[in-house]
């Protein structure tokens, strides 16, 4: 896959940090760097994912503050934004297509403790016209068994 591997986890309430990235120096150079916040997660799949895993109480009080755009795709409406949270809950991934910045896609998946919390995000970032030769589907499953990767591997959780 022509991307850049990314790995976030949440750093306070609303907010999260990149820890890891892998670079594909043949795509488009994406700006995240480890210790990197991500301030707006409403604007990139990361943030969809760690945003869709909130408690309710906590979502709503994020969509109550101004959702601030990036691009005019980023989508700032509290109710289209549910419906793709509800959405990620049930795939658990998501997908921002030139919200963040023109011209560059992401797919994230949650990887997530047997109790269904999130703890961090693990995701792909490349150029929206060379991740087109994939289905969204295609790309999701691939995050997303990333994240189970990790998680049956890598994490020792109670």
């Amino acid at each position: 896959i022509p991307a850049t591997a990314e790995l976030a986890i949440p750093y306070d309430r609303f907010r999260l940090i990149y820890i890891n990235k892998l670079e594909n120096p043949e795509d488009v150079f994406i700006y995240a760097q480890p210790g990197s916040i991500i301030e707006h997660p409403h604007t990139l799949a990361h943030g969809k994912v760690f945003l869709a895993y909130l408690d309710k109480k906590a979502l709503n009080e994020y969509l109550t503050n101004k959702l601030v755009p990036y691009t005019e795709h980023t989508i700032t409406s509290a109710g289209k934004l549910k419906k793709q949270f509800t959405d990620i809950a049930k795939t658990r991934w998501a997908k921002d297509e030139n919200e963040h910045r023109y011209g560059v896609t992401r797919y994230s998946a949650g990887i997530l403790t047997d109790n269904n919390k999130l703890i961090g995000t693990i995701g792909i970032a490349g150029s929206t016209k060379l991740l087109a030769n994939k289905t969204p589907e295609t790309l999701g499953e691939i995050v997303k068994q990333s994240a189970d990767i990790i998680k049956r591997n890598f994490i020792q959780l109670p």
